[in-house]
């Protein structure tokens, strides 16, 4: 940030905003500082690779004190630097040390504003892990294909089909790809009417089954994200209708998007589509299309900006999932999700490869 002297500490593994700033991976805390210049400071163990992988300067820790909360001192003080900013999750402990010595800290919500834009490689790594999303998705559609219903349950092969093997099934595939997705939603029957249902149970014919799926790549660290709805079987009519509202109101966002519109705009225009087509929502009974249009993708599945009631804006460069649902409580729920990227007159699908299709007999 301009004008500002950034602190972060952490590790790179679960603190994006360090993988971002020096694109070191490390398990082991270390620190960033924004002035003078970048610089990461490391223990001496990873110090070499550290040299070798981070895209800003490298200081050993140990050159200033044992302990981090030492050689930090050590750091501010040899700078002259005692007007910090830092981010919400900067650790207590060392604030409290920090602040002892006389320096002052303000916490900066959004610390790397920069990651809302992404670069021309950073678009390329996300379309690498939607790619994979789609993959594994297209796995999902030939099991389903290949299975049998046998007194309403399908079965693959000859063991009923259940989320959990599903799951499983996609998790291997997703590892064979060098991605994971810890937390990914194959759901059906009524539980697809509660939007992150994991899943569970065996899985029946003729109901709406719900598939989200969010790779990470694990040398890359960027996600995809991808939601179909299927249904092994013949659809109930209300079903069917619900699906072709929930594509039409996709279409109408993708239409719609370009840079330095508001989200507010963009998510009503989606939810009065609903209205209009008699689908109204009450977020209090879990009722309708109750939760946003869609949000930011990037190092981390949920990022800005959200497309929902607010004021923020879309900008150029911006990557966001266009993910409208229909919720019925108890009875079933449709969701169609993809990844664009935003640009100035228009939108950019990053395609998985996966039809839009309802019926599983479709997929060829």
């Amino acid at each position: 940030m301009k004008n500002e002297t950034v602190l972060i500490v952490g590790n790179s593994v679960n603190c994006v905003d360090l993988f971002y700033l020096s694109n070191f991976l490390s398990e082991d805390d270390f620190v960033y500082l924004s002035a003078p210049s970048p610089t990461i400071f490391v223990s001496s163990m990873e110090f070499e690779r550290a040299k070798r992988e981070s895209k800003v300067s490298v200081e050993s820790l140990q050159d200033y004190g044992k302990k981090i909360e030492e050689a930090l001192v050590e750091i501010l003080k040899k700078r002259e630097l005692k007007n910090i900013s830092v981010p919400p999750y900067f650790p207590l402990s060392i604030a409290e040390r920090l602040k002892s010595e006389g320096m002052k800290l303000k916490v900066i919500s959004d610390i790397v504003p920069q990651r809302r834009i992404k670069n021309p490689e950073e678009v390329k790594k996300i379309s690498i892990s939607q790619r994979i999303a789609g993959e594994a998705m297209k796995m999902v559609l030939r099991i389903l294909k290949k299975s049998k219903e046998k007194g309403g349950i399908l079965y693959y092969g000859d063991f009923p089909l259940t989320s959990e093997r599903l799951k499983t099934l996609v998790s291997l595939k997703l590892i064979s790809l060098s991605s994971s997705c810890e937390m990914m939603i194959i759901s059906s029957g009524t539980q697809t009417a509660i939007p992150h249902h994991r899943g569970e149970g065996e899985i029946k014919s003729g109901e709406s089954i719900v598939v989200d799926i969010f790779p990470k790549h694990t040398l890359f660290r960027y996600h995809g994200d991808l939601s179909r709805t299927f249904v092994v079987g013949e659809p109930a009519q209300e079903l069917r209708e619900a699906y072709d509202h929930v594509l039409n109101a996709q279409q109408l966002a993708l239409s719609m998007i370009h840079s330095g519109l508001s989200c507010r705009e963009l998510h009503s225009a989606v939810k009065d589509y609903f209205s209009d087509h008699g689908y109204e929502t009450d977020v209090k009974k879990s009722t309708g299309f109750i939760h946003s249009t869609g949000h930011g993708i990037g190092l981390e599945i949920h990022e800005p900006p959200l497309i929902s009631e607010n004021d923020e804006t879309l900008e150029r460069g911006n990557v966001i999932t266009v993910e409208p649902g229909l919720y019925f409580p108890k009875r079933f729920g449709v969701r169609v999700e993809d990844v664009a990227v935003v640009h100035r007159d228009g939108v950019k699908i990053i395609e998985g490869g996966v039809p839009k299709i309802l019926e599983v007999w479709k997929f060829e």
